[in-house]
């Protein structure tokens, strides 16, 4: 009976093994998409950098995205930070949002130097730790661009919105970001 079972458990495994191998899904994984525009404070934000996805990716301990809204200081404070790790290409992407006189639904300006909103991104490449960073009041740094507040509900703590604006910096490449959106409960 031995000598007939062993034979048998061998066949069957081997049809077992010959008849389920082992295949990759078929499916790629899903690239970086931007984020819905919505209004429920669902802890979202994204762009197009350069019509690249630009999305919160990574952990360095922070919250990402991370969100401060005030509306007692400065006329109404905010202040948006998110950023984006890349293990594959070791880059490092940091945008912080933020702004005085935040208050209500509306546009607000992204200008340089006088605007109310402020914006700060640095790109750095791990490997060479070099890169470019962006920030509103450095001499050579230049922004442009608008923030759209659709939605500011202070009884259910949601802000939401739209950007779109431009940082340009001596001695840098001009980076444009579009079609933003955020959607965050602070």
């Amino acid at each position: 009976m031995r000598r007939l079972l062993y034979p048998l458990l061998f066949s069957a495994l081997f049809a077992f093994v010959s008849c389920s191998k082992w295949h990759p899904d078929p499916t790629p994984p899903a690239k970086d998409e931007l984020p819905a525009i919505t209004q429920e404070g669902k802890m979202t934000i994204g762009c197009l950098l350069n019509d690249t996805v630009l999305i919160p990716k990574g952990y360095t301990g922070r919250s990402n995205p991370s969100i401060h809204y005030d509306p007692t200081n400065l006329g109404g404070e905010l202040s948006i930070t998110m950023y984006h790790i890349d293990q594959t290409d070791s880059v490092r992407q940091y945008l912080i949002i933020g702004g005085s006189n935040i208050n209500k639904t509306g546009t607000y300006d992204v200008s340089s130097p006088a605007g109310d909103v402020g914006i700060q991104y640095s790109k750095v490449f791990k490997k060479t730790n070099s890169g470019c960073e962006y920030h509103f009041s450095e001499p050579g740094c230049t922004q442009l661009g608008k923030l759209t507040i659709i939605r500011l509900d202070l009884t259910q703590k949601i802000i939401a919105g739209t950007f779109s604006f431009a940082l340009t910096r001596s001695g840098c490449d001009t980076v444009r970001f579009s079609q933003g959106r955020f959607d965050l409960k602070f």
